[in-house]
C-alpha cells in the first residue's frame, strides 16, 4: 500500500491473503456486476441514457476497486493515475449521456474546449508513464543492495511485501510462475520470495521487490527464481537399462529385505532404471515385467546384471529396487572406497535448514557436499525426462551450495539414485533431479518402510 498507510488493519481489508480476495476486491466485483446489469436493463427496457452512463461510472469504479494495482505506481497508490483514471470515466460518462441516441459522432458536437479535456487527460497519462519509468529503482541495481543489520526483513514485513507485489507479479509472468509464491530464505539466509518458474525467466524479470520496514523505510526484497528441473537420468557404480543404450543412473545403496536376509536389492531412480522414461509402472512389477534387465556399469563396462523388480514414479515418488539374483550377490556392501560405509537411515525430522548433505558422484568418482535449503517443501517441483514429459512433485528435500551470495546446484545430469547422507554417513534421501539453483531428493525413510527394505550392513 501507499507509503503513508501503515495500519496493518487497513492493509489486511485492501489486501488479499494468500489467493482469496480482500473485503474491499469484493465489493468492487459486486459494483462491477450490479453496474453491467443495469446497463443491459436499461438499454433493452428503458433506454435511458442517464441510466446507463450512471451505470458505466459504477461498473468502472467496481472495477478500481476490485483491481486496486491498476492505481498503483512504483510504491503504491498514485494519485496521478487516480486523477486520469477519474476524469477519464467522467469524460466517458457525459460522452454516453450526450451521444447515447445520437446517430453519428458528429451530431454530438465536440468543440475546442472538449477537445482541449480529452488532449489534457492524454498528456498527464504520458506525464504519469514519464515519470514512473524516469523514478523507479533498475532491477540491476537494487539487486545489489545490501540490507543493513539494523534494517532486516522479518516474516511479517516479507509477507506484507509479497501481499503488495504478487498481483501484479502473477500479471505480467503468469505464463512461466508456478503458483504459489511463499517466502523462505535467500542464498545469504536472508528472507526472500520463491518464485518457481516453468521456463527460464525473462531479462526483465525483477531481481528483488521494495519491502516497507517499520519506520517507513523502503528495502529490497529477493526473489528467489527456482527454474523448472530436468531429471537426472545418469556409490560408486553406474545403472544402465541395455534397451537405452547411453542413459545411464547412479546406484543409490544396496538394500536387503526385512524378510529375506539372503538376498540383495539396489535402490536407484525409477526412471534410471526405464532409461529416461517417466512411466509409472505402480510399484511391485507383474510376471510379465520381471525380466527388465538391468546392466551394472564399472568405467562403462557391465560387472553384474539385475532384475527390475519395483518401479514407481508418482507425485512423491520415483523409486526403483532391483534384485541381484547371482552367487556373487552376497559380495555387495554399502561401502566406500575409503573404508567408509552408510549407517542405518535416518528420518528428514532429526535434520534442519542449512545441515551438510554429501553425496558420492560415481560421475566424478569423489564425494559432493552442499547444505540443506528446505525439508518437505510443499512447493510443486517440475521435472522433464529424456520422453519430453513433465512430473511434478511435492515434499521433495532441496540441497545446493551458496557460491558468493547465490544458490547452486550440487548435482547434475547423471547423478539420479545417489544417496544423500550426513556427516554420520546415515542415509536420508535418493537424488531425482535439479536444476541450475537447486538439487531435488525424495526422502529414503519411507521408501524403506513401503518396500520393507533395510539399508544393508555387513
Amino acid at each position: 500500500m501507499k507509503k503513508q498507510i501503515n495500519s496493518w488493519s487497513l492493509k489486511k481489508l485492501i489486501s488479499s491473503v494468500e489467493n482469496k480476495v480482500s473485503y474491499i476486491q469484493i465489493f468492487g466485483f459486486i459494483l462491477i456486476i450490479s453496474g453491467v446489469l443495469a446497463i443491459i436493463i436499461a438499454g433493452l427496457f428503458k433506454n435511458d441514457a442517464s441510466v446507463i452512463a450512471i451505470s458505466f461510472f459504477i461498473t468502472m469504479l467496481g472495477v478500481a476497486f476490485a483491481f486496486p494495482t491498476l492505481l498503483e505506481g512504483n510504491e503504491g497508490l498514485s494519485t496521478m493515475r487516480i486523477v486520469v483514471f477519474m476524469v477519464t470515466n467522467v469524460i466517458c460518462l457525459l460522452l454516453i449521456k450526450i451521444g447515447w441516441d445520437k446517430e453519428s459522432l458528429a451530431c454530438i458536437g465536440l468543440d475546442q474546449w472538449w477537445m482541449g479535456v480529452i488532449a489534457f487527460v492524454f498528456g498527464a497519462k504520458a506525464t504519469q508513464s514519464y515519470f514512473d519509468n524516469k523514478f523507479v529503482i533498475p532491477k540491476t541495481e537494487a539487486a545489489k543492495i545490501e540490507i543493513p543489520q539494523n534494517d532486516s526483513i522479518t516474516t511479517e514485513i516479507a509477507n506484507n511485501a509479497l501481499l503488495l507485489h504478487k498481483s501484479e507479479l502473477l500479471r505480467k509472468y503468469k505464463d512461466i510462475i508456478i503458483e504459489p509464491l511463499e517466502i523462505g530464505n535467500t542464498a545469504t539466509n536472508q528472507i526472500g520470495i520463491i518464485v518457481n518458474l516453468r521456463k527460464p525467466p525473462p531479462a526483465d524479470f525483477p531481481k528483488s521487490v521494495s519491502a516497507e520496514l517499520g519506520n517507513g523505510k523502503q528495502v529490497p526484497l529477493e526473489t528467489i527464481l527456482n527454474e523448472k528441473g530436468i531429471a537426472h537420468s545418469s556409490i560408486e557404480f553406474r545403472l544402465q537399462n541395455p534397451d537405452h543404450f547411453g542413459s545411464t543412473g547412479s546406484l543409490g545403496c544396496i538394500l536387503h529385505s526385512l524378510q529375506t536376509d539372503n538376498e540383495r536389492y539396489i535402490l536407484t531412480c525409477s526412471h534410471v532404471a526405464l532409461g529416461g522414461s517417466s512411466q509409472d509402472l505402480g510399484g511391485l512389477l507383474k510376471e510379465n515385467n520381471s525380466e527388465i534387465l538391468i546392466q551394472i556399469l564399472e568405467g562403462g563396462n557391465e560387472i553384474e546384471t539385475g532384475k527390475l523388480i519395483y518401479a514407481k514414479l508418482d507425485a512423491k515418488n520415483d523409486t526403483a529396487i532391483i534384485r541381484l539374483d547371482n552367487e556373487n550377490s552376497n559380495q555387495w556392501d554399502n561401502e566406500f572406497s575409503d573404508g567408509n560405509k552408510l549407517s542405518e537411515a535416518v528420518s528428514i525430522n532429526n535434520l534442519t535448514y542449512n545441515d551438510e548433505v554429501i553425496f558420492y558422484s560415481s560421475l566424478k568418482n569423489q564425494p559432493v557436499n552442499g547444505r540443506i535449503h528446505k525439508l518437505c517443501s510443499s512447493l510443486n517441483i517440475s521435472l522433464r525426462y529424456d520422453d519430453m514429459k513433465v512430473k511434478t512433485f511435492t515434499d521433495l528435500i532441496v540441497v545446493g551450495n551458496n557460491y558468493g551470495g547465490f544458490w547452486s546446484s550440487i548435482s547434475e545430469k547423471g547423478d539420479s539414485g545417489s544417496i544423500l547422507f550426513n556427516r554420520n554417513f546415515n542415509p536420508f534421501g535418493m537424488i531425482i533431479g535439479g536444476d541450475s539453483q537447486f538439487t531435488y531428493a525424495v526422502p529414503i525413510l519411507p521408501i524403506l518402510n513401503n518396500t520393507k527394505m533395510k539399508i544393508f550392513q555387513s
